[in-house]
């Protein structure tokens, strides 16, 4: 049934090939045209015989109906040079569809490549605990908050770390145990002290404790053994 819908849709556009018609009020009586004929590449001759009303009488002089008459629409009828213009997009037409008929009746058709689904943004883990060290590059102290991943949780406090000017800072955890990172992924807010450099971003995280931070995202490099970052006065 697919099949057949899609042969029919075919052969439908090889008949809406376009043509500029002869308009009905220069047609007279004993003129010949090219007729636009149905499910044919090529279009017959045609005299014209009367017309009335919006309507030509015409007699088919070639072809396989050469000699009926009938009454037809003045956009059947087409010159010598319009016709030869549709008969040539015809073939071409006809062409591909006959090729496309082809494929479809022996499934041969080339499939349509379609998109790989799209990936839901995935986490990357190194697969291994690492520390984190945090350098700061300013000439005040500053203050950070840090959120991270760690056995496929993800993790931040509302607390901060203050880090000396020149200083790189291993981190502890809140309790005062070892702080530790298995994903290079992190997110940060700082800020300087009196607040003259602050470092955000765009993704909004709750913090445990309810407190909520325009964060930044950054990937860590691998220092000694550690994830590292540095903060920089220039933001």
């Amino acid at each position: 049934m697919l099949k057949n819908t899609f042969i029919a849709s075919l052969i439908f556009g090889l008949m809406a090939t376009s043509a500029s018609a002869v308009e009905y009020s220069i047609v007279r009586k004993g003129q010949t045209y090219e007729y636009d004929a149905i499910f044919q590449f090529t279009n017959p001759r045609a005299r014209v015989l009367d017309k009335k009303n919006g309507r030509v009488l015409i007699e088919i002089l070639e072809g396989d109906n050469a000699g009926e008459v009938d009454w037809v629409s003045a956009s059947k009828l087409l010159t010598t040079s319009e016709s030869q213009k549709q008969e040539a997009e015809n073939i071409g037409a006809g062409i591909g569809i006959g090729l496309a008929v082809l494929c479809t009746l022996t499934n041969t058709c080339p499939k349509k490549e379609e998109e790989p689904p799209k990936q839901k943004t995935a986490l990357i883990s190194e697969g291994t605990d690492r520390r984190v060290s945090i350098g700061n590059k300013c000439s005040k102290p500053v203050e950070i908050w840090l959120a991270y991943y760690n056995d496929g949780k993800f993790l931040g406090q509302n607390v901060f770390w203050t880090i000396q000017p020149d200083e790189t800072v291993t981190l502890n955890s809140k309790g005062g145990g070892k702080l530790y990172a298995d994903n290079s992924k992190f997110f940060y807010f700082a800020q300087s002290e009196g607040k003259e450099w602050t470092w955000d971003g765009d993704e909004v995280i709750n913090l445990e404790g309810k407190k909520k931070l325009k964060m930044r995202e950054i990937n860590a490099g691998l220092k000694g053994g550690k994830f590292n970052f540095n903060l920089t006065c220039d933001g």
